[in-house]
C-alpha cells in the first residue's frame, strides 16, 4: 500500500503558522504606532516614544524570522516610521530606503519614499526631499498621509524662500487632511 508521510503537512501547518505569528506581531505594531501617534498629537510625548520603541521591537523582531516574507516591506516601513518618530534619522533612513527597494506594493514604495522625503526635510537636504516627496505626492490618494506630506514638503520649500509655492503646498495640506 501506500505509505503517508505527514511530514509535508506538518510543514504547511508551520509555515502557515509562522506567517500568522508575523502578521500578528505586524499588526499589533502597527496599533502600538497609531497609540504613539494619539499620545504625541496630545503632547504626552514620553508615552509616545514608549510606544515607538515598542513598534520597532516588534517591527525587527518580525522582519528578522521572515526578512523575505510578504509583509517584510511593511516592517521595514513601519520600523522607518517609528525611527522617524523618535528622532533617529540614520535608522528611520535605512529601514525606509530598505522598504521603497522591496516594496511589494506601489502605496508601500510611495509611503517609504514620503516618510524618507520627511526625514530628508529634518536633516537638511531639502533638495533630495522635495524630490522624494514630489515622488510621494505624485501617486498617493489624497488623505492623512499626503496632508503630511505637503506639510513637510511646504516646510521644505519656505526655507529655501520660495514662499509661493511653499504656501500653495500649505493650502493643499488642508483639504487633504480630512
Amino acid at each position: 500500500g501506500e505509505v503517508r508521510r505527514p511530514g509535508a503537512a506538518v510543514a504547511g501547518a508551520f509555515l502557515l503558522l509562522t506567517g500568522c505569528v508575523y502578521y500578528n506581531a505586524l499588526y499589533n505594531a502597527e496599533r502600538l504606532f497609531e497609540e504613539g501617534e494619539r499620545h504625541r498629537r496630545a503632547g504626552r510625548d514620553s508615552l509616545a516614544a514608549a510606544c515607538y520603541a515598542q513598534v520597532i521591537q516588534k517591527a525587527a523582531g518580525g522582519y528578522r524570522r521572515e526578512p523575505e516574507g510578504e509583509w517584510a516591506d511593511d516592517a521595514l516601513l513601519l520600523m522607518g516610521r517609528a525611527y522617524l518618530r523618535r528622532g533617529e534619522f540614520r535608522e528611520a533612513r535605512s529601514s525606509l530606503e530598505k522598504a521603497a527597494e522591496r516594496a511589494g506594493s506601489e502605496t508601500v514604495q510611495l509611503q517609504a519614499l514620503l516618510h524618507l522625503g520627511e526625514a530628508n526635510v529634518i536633516a537638511g537636504d531639502r533638495v533630495q526631499g522635495t524630490n522624494l516627496l514630489n515622488l510621494a505626492l505624485g501617486g498617493l490618494p489624497s488623505g492623512q498621509l499626503t496632508a503630511e506630506g505637503h506639510m513637510w514638503r511646504a516646510e521644505a520649500l519656505l526655507e529655501a524662500g520660495e514662499a509661493d509655492v511653499g504656501w500653495r503646498d500649505l493650502d493643499q495640506a488642508a483639504p487633504d487632511a480630512r
